[in-house]
């Protein structure tokens, strides 16, 4: 009785200390912000008074937040008013403008997609058009940003476009009216060899869902009987949109999402809360190393149910979450406020932020300290690094020579020069690059800059400078320039080396002038080797199960 009585007045008073300290740590890290926030007030009071030059009060602000924001992690970013369009095409997939992806090249401007449907494809613009001036401004030497600017405004109001087109003499202006450019989620689709239905998804912004829904109901109509979902090179969107697409295909009630941050109120799960659309059909989801957020969440929940087989390479790792916050003056901050769990409570987070080296660089998560999760059916599933595919292919990558030809913008003036040559083009499903076109195009690189360094090469230069400081040159100098020789050789057949991939670029890069984006990606579509693999896959269901089942 008596160890009762004293243990009691020991309990509360461990509990009012604790308490007291608790205090004591959010006050004292009340005064370290209210501090902090003087000091940085003093500092941009005294630059405004006493700096030798004039300063931009906004820009130099800007400028400190945008510092103080990348010492967290890439996604929590100050907004401007001045910058709430990208905000919006972010989050909607729509913004006010004229419908053209744009670049500047030795400080001039060129057009380099434009959208079908929109106003510039209406007012006959065309890929390759050179802006020189809008609404009577030379924007000469003005960067992609300003330009982007320029063009985009109130849908209704006009704008005029100076344009130097290829092949013409001189500008010509055109009048187009701004309107509201939406974009849409799924870009294309098609129902492929062996009734497999394709939908390709760029984004997550609103309706996403509804699109995919839409476009599998029809595909489905028209006798698919399995599907491939590519979110390849997708940087995600909205969490919502990714839950309810996941549900298109999972039975009403699981759990998607979830979400935990520093206010345990707002941690919460998103589940699904329809009735699929189809439960059972067979699905391939192709994923790259661009596949971010939404998309994990797609991919790495249908891996999860035992769904659909995730077919390509490792996707981007991205396990953030981030919330739209209102500031004064009608700024915005996007602030990284969760991490995300998928259903088999991993989480695909692959930089921990908070774990920098001594030059301040963020650090990948080890994978000692990755953990073993599971699907429902069994399968070994690991955290801390994106979505694993159930089959990982080689990502394909350029070649030097067709690294340097589209680096160098090659591939894009030649098509400027054919589309102005050629009024129309075969059908996407019909074109082939043909051997003329191909030995045209070698041509027509004469006497251009097409110089590039392999590896060798940079290899050989360390060497020669080693060689040269240990006093050995004279000894191998023969070999190296015997060497050096017959690499030069080498590259002058570097074009027939890689001619099916220069074939492949070319062509991409041709239809997009006279067709547009479905037209490349109908184009892409019949060499398109992890797209093919996933037909294996479907056509095969015996391997289908087997890579689903433990």
């Amino acid at each position: 009785m008596m160890k009762n009585t004293l243990k009691k007045p020991l309990f509360w008073l461990l509990i009012f200390l604790n308490v007291k300290i608790v205090a004591f740590s959010q006050n004292e890290k009340t005064f370290e912000v209210l501090k902090n926030l003087e000091i940085f007030s003093a500092v941009y009071k005294q630059l405004h008074l006493y700096y030798v030059d004039e300063i931009q009060p906004g820009q130099l602000m800007k400028t400190g937040i945008d510092a103080m924001l990348q010492s967290l992690d890439p996604y929590t970013n100050y907004i401007p008013e001045a910058n709430i369009e990208d905000l919006r095409l972010f989050t909607e997939g729509a913004y006010e403008g004229i419908g053209t992806i744009i670049m500047t090249r030795e400080g001039e401007t060129f057009i380099s997609e434009i959208y079908e449907g929109f106003a510039a494809q209406k007012a006959g613009l065309i890929v390759g058009d050179q802006i020189v001036a809008v609404n009577g401004v030379d924007i000469a030497n003005r960067t992609n940003e300003e330009v982007s600017t320029l063009l985009r405004g109130q849908a209704g109001t006009p704008i005029t476009l100076t344009i130097q087109r290829f092949g013409e003499h001189h500008p010509f202006e055109k009048t187009l009216m701004r309107e509201a450019i939406r974009f849409k989620n799924v870009t294309y689709t098609a129902l492929l060899t062996g009734d497999v239905a394709y939908i390709k998804l760029e984004s997550f912004t609103e309706g996403a869902a509804n699109e995919v829904r839409d476009a599998f109901l029809k595909l489905q109509a028209d006798g698919a009987t399995s599907l491939i979902l590519d979110l390849r090179g997708n940087g995600g969107g909205l969490m919502n949109e990714a839950t309810d697409m996941v549900n298109l295909f999972v039975n009403r009630g699981l759990p998607v999402v979830s979400m935990k941050g520093k206010i345990t109120e707002r941690n919460q799960t998103f589940s699904t809360r329809q009735e699929p659309v189809d439960r059972d059909i067979p699905i391939v989801v192709l994923i790259d190393r661009t596949s971010a957020s939404a998309s994990e969440i797609v991919a790495g929940a249908l891996q999860d149910y035992d769904r659909a087989v995730i077919v390509g390479q490792r996707s981007f790792g991205k396990g953030l979450v981030q919330n739209i916050l209102p500031l004064d003056y009608n700024a915005q901050m996007k602030i990284t406020t969760a991490k995300y769990y998928i259903p088999s409570g991993r989480s695909v987070q692959a930089i921990d932020y908070a774990d920098r080296d001594e030059e301040g660089r963020a650090q990948k998560v080890p994978d000692s300290l990755r953990t073993a999760f599971q699907t429902q059916a069994g399968r070994v599933v690991y955290d801390g690094d994106g979505i694993e595919p159930d089959i990982e292919l080689e990502s394909e990558t350029l070649s030097n020579i067709t690294a340097t030809l589209f680096g160098k913008l090659h591939f894009f003036d030649f098509a400027n020069q054919y589309h102005h040559q050629h009024p129309t083009l075969p059908k996407p499903s019909e074109f082939e690059v043909s051997e003329q076109l191909f030995i045209e195009f070698k041509h027509y690189l004469d006497g251009k800059d097409t110089e590039y360094k392999t590896q060798t090469e940079f290899i050989l230069e360390i060497l020669e400078e080693s060689a040269k400081e240990e006093k050995y040159l004279d000894a191998i100098k023969q070999e190296l320039d015997l060497v050096r020789k017959q690499l030069f050789h080498d590259k002058d057949s570097d074009m027939d080396k890689n001619k099916a991939e220069i074939k492949e670029i070319l062509g991409m890069e041709l239809v997009s002038r006279y067709y547009f984006q479905k037209g490349t990606t109908e184009f892409a579509l019949r060499n398109d080797t992890e797209v093919q693999k996933a037909i294996e896959i479907l056509q095969n269901l015996d391997q289908y199960q087997t890579i689903l089942q433990p």
